[in-house]
């Protein structure tokens, strides 16, 4: 690990490392998880019966160490840990950067006479998992070029280019479980009953409204963030009922959208971030 930076909700941020001013001593709760399972017994059988499982939300614990202006940095540290806001902890490694939403459950800063200060911060993620700092975005009906360079333009002309045909596009999921994903259907004519479908998973989700040219369908099937709107306004009624809020398994996953009428007005954006179970 190479250091540490938490962000708060009004974008002020403070980077924790192995050098002053702020000094990370210790730190808890971000290789791994505890995933309870829920058992039930029966005088029938010996062990248990398996009704699910749920992992618990991650505690993160910090000692860091204030070196250098004491008074000044342990203000720092109390206008950016406040309690009741929400904040993000991001985890710089050698090769990757991922992040992890928090609330502050503890600061404690003890009072001393001493020339440095060892500050003990607990955090606490209810969404257990961490996320890729930035996401993935795919145009599933993105144009292809047909021109390259040189150029040498015949007597008859030449299309610029051409707009995707293919429905169906791979997408990566490279974390270690499933995630949500954003879809954004931006309408350049009548389009009638958008729908995306996962054929890796078997899962889809369509939705039943009309939409007309410039109209913006989104959808986010992320946990926690799950919503339909078109153009900002809510409308997770116009789900299809036998439809899910399809989810990215783990690998490879072949997307497909399509339309009751007016697909080839489509534009599909799809956005995601790979969810990982520790740092």
């Amino acid at each position: 690990m190479r250091k540490i930076i938490c962000k708060n909700a009004e974008g002020d941020e403070l980077e924790i490392a192995y050098h002053p001013p702020y000094i990370l001593k210790s730190i808890e709760g971000i290789t791994g998880f505890k995933n309870n399972i829920i058992l039930s017994n029966s005088g029938q059988r010996d062990g248990g019966i398996r009704n699910g499982a749920y992992v618990e939300p991650r505690h993160i614990t910090m000692q860091v160490v204030l070196v250098q202006d004491i008074e000044y940095h342990t203000e720092r540290l109390r206008g950016l840990f406040v309690p009741k806001e929400l904040g993000t902890f991001y985890y710089y490694g050698d090769s990757y950067t991922r992040k992890i939403d928090y609330e502050v459950d503890n600061l404690d800063i003890p009072h001393t006479p001493k020339r440095t200060k060892t500050a003990l911060i607990s955090l606490t993620c209810s969404d257990p998992y961490f996320r890729d700092a930035d996401e993935y975005s795919k145009n599933m009906a993105a144009k292809t070029p047909m021109i390259s360079a040189p150029l040498a333009l015949p007597p008859w002309g030449l299309v610029a280019s051409v707009s995707a045909t293919r429905q169906e596009e791979p997408v990566v999921n490279g974390g270690n479980k499933e995630t949500g994903i954003t879809i954004t259907f931006l309408a350049k004519g009548p389009v009638s009953t958008p729908r995306l479908d996962n054929l890796t998973t078997g899962e889809y989700i369509k939705v039943d409204v009309d939409m007309e040219a410039g109209q913006q369908l989104t959808i986010n099937t992320n946990f926690g963030h799950k919503a339909i709107t078109l153009d900002g306004v809510n409308i997770n009624n116009k789900k299809d009922r036998m439809s899910e809020f399809i989810q990215l398994t783990k690998g490879e996953n072949i997307l497909k959208y399509g339309a009751d009428s007016g697909r080839t007005d489509l534009d599909v954006y799809l956005r995601w971030s790979a969810e990982y179970t520790g740092a």
